[in-house]
């Protein structure tokens, strides 16, 4: 009489692929999580250098800039909970600013726009100190963005040099408030 085989599952182990899996998940998050802020950091860098992204309000005072900070700062919540991995050593200094910002807006009477755009640089600060402290491989992303970001600022102060084309910026320079740069060109000296 012959036995037929019976088809039997691999015997399972009690729970030893189960850490395994959770390491891979973690990795798989925290890939995925410094790429969001990398990515959210650098057009933020990228739009206040070129201005990549409009300035019009998608959601009351909620523009694409700000939306994009807040989506790199959701990842970073996601990876990194503990307030400790977002405190720096200017935590105090920031908050009074802030608080300072807010007290004038307040007293001049003229709006909250330049305290959402102070908030705006805070969340960018706090975007890239979360950054660096989830993954601090990131330090050549950041140091990278604010290089492309010096580089093309100052190409297009050449470009508008080279032009004669007034900025506005520095327009007393080193002259002690003599107006300079908007009575003289660089060819009529």
């Amino acid at each position: 009489m012959t036995t037929t085989p019976v088809a039997t599952s691999a015997p399972r182990s009690s729970g030893a692929t189960a850490p395994s899996a959770r390491r891979d998940l973690r990795a798989r998050r925290q890939v995925l999580t410094t790429s969001v802020m990398g990515l959210a950091l650098l057009v933020v860098v990228l739009h206040a250098v070129v201005g990549i992204l409009p300035d019009a309000p998608v959601v009351w005072v909620l523009t694409p800039d700000r939306l994009v900070l807040l989506v790199g700062l959701a990842a970073g919540l996601v990876a990194a909970p503990s307030p400790r991995e977002w405190a720096t050593w200017l935590d105090l200094p920031i908050v009074l600013l802030v608080a300072a910002s807010a007290a004038s807006a307040v007293a001049s009477g003229q709006g909250w726009p330049v305290w959402r755009a102070l908030l705006t640089g805070v969340m960018t600060c706090y975007l890239a100190v979360g950054l660096m402290r989830r993954h601090p491989s990131s330090w050549t992303l950041v140091t990278g963005s604010a290089l492309v970001a010096c580089a093309v600022t100052g190409l297009a102060a050449l470009h508008q040099w080279a032009d004669d084309v007034p900025t506005g910026f520095c327009r007393a320079g080193l002259a002690a408030g003599r107006e300079l740069a908007a009575t003289r060109t660089r060819w009529s000296a």
